[in-house]
């Protein structure tokens, strides 16, 4: 179902001149305006031209605007952040506040998109601080309003909801000059953030204030999308179904009333879901095949399939064959949609993916192959986009089984893959999730003594030997060398596409061999910006143990290395030493998980002049090209935590790195001990010094930290994910050399003395 889309940063276009080269920028304007960007590109920079040779500069700077605009709507950040910046230059150097305030609201939705959020919230309170500095200007209300919005959107989008909803009321309360449709669209974000802050009956009053609104101006979709917004909150929120068919069959009728098709067909699929929740099947049965049909005559793909769900749901007898339908009709929406919206895509679909894989493992004679296929398509999707997946060609190593877990509710089902056999075993295990829930809970708490089950492990694992691990919702929450506890090698995979059986032979290379790049400890700058998550002034505690672990890690390993700690350990740092072909990325700092959006996570950096500290996000690093990097250790709390998202799985960094094009990753489960993670990293990269494959060296460094510290919340935190298989290379180092150049000359001097 479809919530009204909240307020989206807006980016502001200024007053068009009027001079010669008016033509063009009014064309440059209509082009944007069309989504023809390449066009609204090149007529932007020929005004911008026509201007500069008239001495223009104001105007000029307004072209650059336009053409800003353009390449920030076609995702070209870059090029878009070039352009705004230097028409922000220009307000400066003529003296605009107005357009200052306007284009840094620009660049701060720049950085929006491109999930920088620090930096962008950071545009928008200088913009801030300017509509502050000029009360009484003609233009301030205005542009108070756009930058209060835009603050507004990225409080929510980083999960502060109750700084974006004091934002919106004051955009409500102090604002007059917002017309009645966008007063009501107000209230209808507003009502959104209620229900996240766990109000519904605020929301219930917004939304119904939202439809007054909406009835007043006879502004029929607007009225009817309040109605249904109102039976959600009464059915999924407060559980009032009688209310909540009653708002239903009021959008149904005022939608059928004003020839709003595809409103009827939403407010009588949601009506029929209701019915099925209340347990009134037949019923149900009716208004999904009713929403099916309306679906189909309307070619409206989102209501299909959600309508054949309810079919598969209510009418047990044909379930299979809807739910082919359905996922099929997924597949398709999905695969036509931008590839950047796709990563959440299967957020509220997975479920029909699971009633399809219960079925399939349920059934007297289950496919292992088929089985798996299903699996692998409810999730991890991102990565298959760059990996095609062929669930027949999936065959580990022969001293290795892959086992791939599907989790529901009460059950799990269970794909082994071994080098010559597959199987499929079916559990029935109730409140499965929770109790995994509260394994993890047990493991990652050092006073808790009755985190041992090996019945859960007998039941999960049903084979010997090492593993590879495609873990589901919860389970991928769960180190399973703490369930096993005989410390055989396990690596985990986010989706069998990552599966390799390439054999990774130890190579040999010259001392001056890049081989390890580390950041570590960074220190906050000296701006005067609050940090996220602290209050003003308050500093984060270093890790002065973090730098010697990242040294100690560079002087096992020999080669060309570099160790960034402290004020130097910033964003810009970090990038470069990416950049640089490093083949082990090494970063030991604090980091964050959220547990509710996996988008706003952090890796903490060293800030600069204006902030405290800087802060890395998942988008991020997404956007990095990684595959020089055949291992990244991210050394610590919760890299391999995060919000299990539903047709992805935990947004993780490790998971995030791995799709980047790293090989391998290890990464953290939990907020791990400092001492014990620096002697585990001591005993990890001592294996690995040695030539041990990554997977192994890490099983080796568990099992003898374990000897001293038995319980799992000491070892068992950090897991590699990607090819257990890497190597590190054996370094010649210039020592060597040296020893052996002595050694021969000694050896030369030797045989003439003796000569002579």
């Amino acid at each position: 179902m479809k919530l009204l889309l909240a307020l989206f940063p807006v980016l502001v276009l200024a007053q068009s001149p009027a001079d010669t080269a008016k033509t063009r920028m009014e064309a440059a304007r209509t082009e944007l305006g069309a989504g023809h960007y390449p066009d609204a590109i090149r007529l932007a920079n020929q005004a911008a031209t026509a201007y500069r040779a008239l001495g223009d500069a104001k105007n000029a700077g307004n072209a650059i605007t336009i053409s800003g605009l353009a390449h920030t709507w076609a995702a070209e950040y870059d090029l878009a952040m070039r352009d705004m910046e230097s028409a922000l230059a220009i307000a400066r150097q003529t003296g605009d506040p107005a357009q200052e305030v306007t284009r840094l609201n620009n660049l701060g939705n720049i950085f929006y998109f491109q999930g920088k959020y620090a930096e962008g919230l950071a545009r928008l309170r200088t913009a801030m601080a300017l509509v502050e500095a000029n009360p009484a200007e003609p233009w301030n209300s205005s542009r108070r309003q756009l930058t209060t919005a835009n603050i507004a959107v990225v409080y929510q989008r980083l999960g502060q909801s109750q700084l974006a909803l004091d934002a919106y009321l004051e955009l409500r309360q102090k604002h007059g000059n917002l017309t009645l449709p966008e007063q009501a669209q107000l209230l209808n974000n507003i009502g959104a953030l209620y229900r996240r802050l766990g109000d519904p009956l605020k929301a219930l009053d917004v939304y119904r204030e939202s439809q007054a609104l909406y009835r007043k101006q006879a502004l029929r979709n607007g009225e009817i999308a309040a109605a249904i917004n109102i039976g959600i909150a009464l059915a999924l929120d407060l559980h009032r179904y009688p209310e909540a068919l009653a708002s239903f069959s009021q959008a149904q009728l005022i939608s059928h009333a004003a020839g709003e098709k595809v409103q009827e067909l939403q407010a009588i699929l949601y009506r029929a879901e209701s019915l099925y929740r209340m347990g009134n099947q037949k019923e149900a049965e009716a208004g999904f095949s009713a929403a099916a049909n309306a679906a189909e005559s309307l070619k409206a793909g989102e209501e299909h399939w959600k309508a054949l769900y309810g079919l598969a749901r209510s009418d047990p007898a044909n379930a299979f064959e809807k739910l082919q339908q359905a996922t099929h009709l997924i597949e398709t929406i999905r695969g036509s949609g931008p590839a950047g919206l796709r990563a959440g895509f299967l957020a509220d679909k997975r479920q029909v993916y699971d009633l399809l894989i219960e079925r399939l493992a349920r059934s007297p004679n289950p496919d292992p192959t088929a089985i798996l296929r299903a699996m692998e398509a409810s999730r991890s999707r991102v990565i298959q986009d760059q990996r095609p997946f062929n669930p027949d060609a999936v065959k580990p190593a022969s001293d290795k089984t892959l086992l791939e877990y599907w989790v529901g509710e009460n059950a799990v089902a269970i794909v082994a893959i071994s080098s010559t056999a597959r199987q499929v075993w079916f559990r029935e295990m109730p409140g499965i999730r929770r109790n995994l829930k509260a394994l993890q809970a047990k493991l990652s708490d050092p006073v808790a003594t009755d985190w041992k089950n090996p019945k859960l492990a007998a039941e999960l694992v049903p084979v010997t030997g090492d593993l590879i691990i495609v873990p589901d919702r919860e389970l991928a929450l769960i180190p399973f060398e703490a369930l096993l506890r005989d410390f055989r090698t396990i690596s985990y995979l986010p989706s069998a596409a990552l599966l390799t059986t390439a054999t990774r032979k130890r190579k040999i290379a010259p001392f001056w061999q890049r081989t390890l790049f580390a950041l570590a400890d960074p220190a906050s700058g000296t701006g005067k910006n609050q940090g996220l998550g602290l209050a003003t002034g308050e500093r984060r505690q270093r890790l002065p143990s973090a730098t010697k672990e990242a040294e100690g890690a560079a002087d096992l390993l020999g080669g060309r290395t570099e160790v960034i700690s402290g004020e130097a350990a910033t964003k810009s740092a970090f990038t470069r030493g990416v950049k640089r072909g490093y083949p082990l990325l090494h970063l030991a700092t604090h980091a964050y998980s959220d547990p509710d959006d996996g988008q706003r996570s952090w890796i903490l950096l060293a800030g600069d002049q204006t902030a405290d500290y800087d802060y890395l996000f998942p988008a991020e690093v997404a956007s990095l090209n990684l595959k020089d990097i055949d291992l990244a250790v991210l050394s610590a709390c919760e890299t391999d935590a995060g919000r299990l998202t539903e047709g992805e799985g935990p947004a993780t960094f490790a998971r995030i790195m791995l799709a980047a094009g790293s090989h391998s990753v290890v990464a953290s489960l939990w907020k791990a001990d400092d001492a014990a993670t620096a002697q585990l990293m001591k005993l990890f990269y001592r294996e690995l010094s040695d030539g041990i494959p990554a997977a192994e060296a890490l099983a080796r460094a568990k099992r003898e930290l374990a000897k001293s510290r038995p319980h799992p919340y000491y070892w068992a935190a950090f897991v590699l994910s990607g090819d257990g298989n890497t190597r590190t290379p054996l370094i010649i180092r210039w020592t060597w050399v040296a020893a052996g150049v002595l050694a021969v000359a000694g050896i030369t001097l030797k045989l003439r003395n003796k000569r002579s």
